[in-house]
C-alpha cells in the first residue's frame, strides 16, 4: 500500500521508490518475542525523550549509501562508527538490543580499531 505522507516523512526508510511499503503488525499473541522487542525499542525512545507512539522495526539489508552490505558482525557493529550512520539508533543482533550512545560508539570503534 501507498504510505501516508506523514509516515513517509517520519519513516523515510520504510518507503520503496514508488512510495509504497510492506508493513506488518505484530501482536503479543502472534509473536511474543517480536512484540517485546518493539516495546523495548519504544521504551528506549521514550527514555531519550523521543515521541514513541508507534514502535517501528525495519528489517532490511544493512548497508549505507555507496557501501557494501554488512557481511559479518564486525561490519554490523562498525556501522555505529561511521558518521553517516548517525540516524541508526538501535541494532538487534540475535537476542541483543544495542542502543546507540557516545560511550558505546567510542568503545566499539576502539575495540574494532576503526
Amino acid at each position: 500500500p501507498k504510505l501516508q505522507p506523514w509516515a513517509e516523512k517520519v519513516f523515510p526508510a520504510l518507503a520503496h521508490l514508488d512510495g509504497t511499503a510492506r508493513p506488518n503488525g505484530v501482536r503479543a499473541a502472534d509473536d511474543g518475542w517480536m512484540h517485546s522487542l518493539l516495546l523495548a525499542v519504544r521504551s528506549a525512545m521514550s527514555a531519550q525523550g523521543l515521541s514513541a507512539a508507534v514502535g517501528v522495526l525495519i528489517n532490511t539489508s544493512l548497508n549505507l549509501k555507496d557501501m557494501p552490505i554488512a557481511a559479518d558482525i564486525k561490519d554490523v557493529l562498525g556501522l555505529f562508527c561511521i558518521p553517516e550512520s548517525s540516524d541508526l539508533d538501535f541494532l538487534v543482533i540475535e537476542n541483543y538490543l544495542f542502543e546507540r550512545s557516545v560511550a558505546l560508539v567510542q568503545n566499539l570503534c576502539a575495540q574494532l580499531e576503526l
